[in-house]
């Protein structure tokens, strides 16, 4: 496999991991079917489902615990904006989904910048990149997707903290699959609404290949020019996702 390229090596790191990041993106992209918990069997096979949530009673679950969950009132709880439920294949679009723009302008304006003064890290948080409905699905599916891979998943937001993590913990967070896509990639998303379910359908035809990465653990931005990155290459197959540690 050739070497990967700046954005890759700012979020993930280390070469090994490319087949595993590569089978989760190409998962989501082709909404493959992800494993339903054992103690679901009533629920169907399939991909991951998009479950708007607008008032109580429309979703409930148990956790481990027994205990029964809402999923609007989860939403309201935490103020999130998205709920994946791992095992369930079901992803909840909490009420403030629908306050953010659905998609980024296709500019390269959108690219983060490297610190001058600390050149292992961006400017800001990242929010400004990762603020779209359409990132915040790609982020719900990370997680359904990741969690069907290695029955895990975090929760590291803030890009700088995401640059932080080390390679094992890189493939295991969502919101590093969310940066990744969102500085080389310009899409057109269609979220179609019915008044419980949601569809989505995404439409890739323009790299947005911002190019300045921090190189986390030196003093200088990368100046790396070769390599390629998984979103440009047909890489490998599905199967590595599901039977490759992130270890």
């Amino acid at each position: 496999m050739p070497d990967p390229g700046p954005a890759y090596t700012a979020l993930f790191k280390e070469k090994a991991n490319a087949p595993f990041v590569h089978g989760i993106l190409y998962n989501i992209a082709h909404g493959i079917d992800v494993p339903i918990r054992a103690n679901f069997t009533s629920l169907r096979q399939g991909a991951p489902a998009f479950v708007c949530a607008t008032k109580p009673g429309q979703i409930m679950w148990s956790d481990v615990d027994g205990i029964v969950q809402d999923g609007y009132t989860d939403c309201m709880r935490v103020g999130a904006a998205g709920n994946a439920l791992l095992g369930l294949r079901i992803i909840i679009l909490c009420p403030d989904f629908f306050s953010f723009p659905a998609q980024p302008p296709r500019s390269r304006s959108q690219c983060m910048t490297v610190d001058p003064q600390h050149p292992d890290s961006f400017l800001g948080d990242g929010e400004s990149m990762a603020g779209y409905q359409l990132w915040i699905l790609l982020h719900e599916l990370a997680h359904a997707y990741i969690y069907a891979a290695n029955g895990g998943s975090s929760d590291i937001y803030l890009v700088n903290d995401n640059l932080d993590l080390q390679a094992a913990e890189a493939v295991k967070n969502a919101q590093s699959f969310t940066y990744y896509v969102a500085s080389k990639l310009a899409t057109q998303v269609f979220l179609i609404r019915s008044s419980y379910w949601a569809r989505l359908t995404v439409t890739t035809d323009l790299f947005l290949d911002c190019t300045n990465f921090p190189l986390p653990g030196t003093n200088s931005p990368s100046t790396q020019t070769h390599g390629i990155e998984l979103l440009e290459t047909k890489g490998h197959l599905i199967s590595d996702a599901t039977t490759m540690s992130s270890a």
